[in-house]
């Protein structure tokens, strides 16, 4: 009897985890809008401002908004905004971290624009990336301008990177099963080339709605 039990316990135990492994999140990005908690920052004129990213994939296109509210839950009055085109590559696991996929993306265009007049009088008076003619509402390319401390690219620019969905749980970034991590530069592994592809993800995550 002492077997039989056992033997039921543990076809019960090997049927869970089979039904668990089945509903394990796809790693597929495609379809809603991944969008970040609300993320403490600054502005490029040291003002604070609190951050929220989203991201869009079709298959073969991705687009990133970056968006700057004045409020800690990132509604209300806009600051400033910037928006991210890439064309991208999805490939195999990492040969680093097994949990992430490789993703190559090959930007296609970067846009800003300032939602506040006041952050517009503060950029015109730095001439911030090299221009001071911001314009409230008025989006601006500024790809290959040098914006404060950083040379933001040029279209055509390959960033080799990583990204892994979470299976259960992340316990450094506090993303849950489903939600979407993606890498960061630790300044050896900049995604500058191939062999200095991303080997770790951000301490943020991005849930899908």
């Amino acid at each position: 009897m002492k077997t039989l039990l056992l033997s039921l316990v543990m076809t019960l135990l090997l049927s869970g985890c089979m039904k668990e492994e089945l509903l394990l999140p796809s790693t597929d990005l495609t379809g809603g809008t991944w969008k970040s908690q609300c993320l403490s920052g600054t502005l490029a004129t040291g003002a604070p401002a609190h951050l929220q990213l989203t991201m869009t994939f079709d298959g073969t296109n991705q687009v990133m908004e970056t968006t700057a509210y004045s409020s800690s839950n990132c509604t209300g009055s806009k600051l400033l905004g910037s928006t991210e085109r890439y064309g991208y590559v999805v490939g195999g696991a990492s040969s680093y971290n097994t949990d992430a996929i490789e993703i190559d993306y090959t930007l296609q265009s970067i846009t800003a624009v300032v939602y506040s007049s006041s952050v517009a009088t503060d950029f015109n008076n730095q001439s911030y990336c090299g221009t001071s003619t911001w314009t409230v509402g008025q989006a601006k390319n500024i790809e290959g301008l040098t914006c404060g401390t950083s040379t933001v690219p040029t279209a055509g620019t390959v960033s080799y990177d990583i990204y892994e969905i979470v299976k259960i749980v992340d316990i450094s970034s506090g993303a849950g099963s489903g939600d979407l991590l993606i890498g960061m530069s630790d300044g050896t592994y900049d995604g500058s080339t191939p062999a200095k592809r991303h080997r770790y993800t951000a301490p943020i995550y991005f849930t899908k709605n």
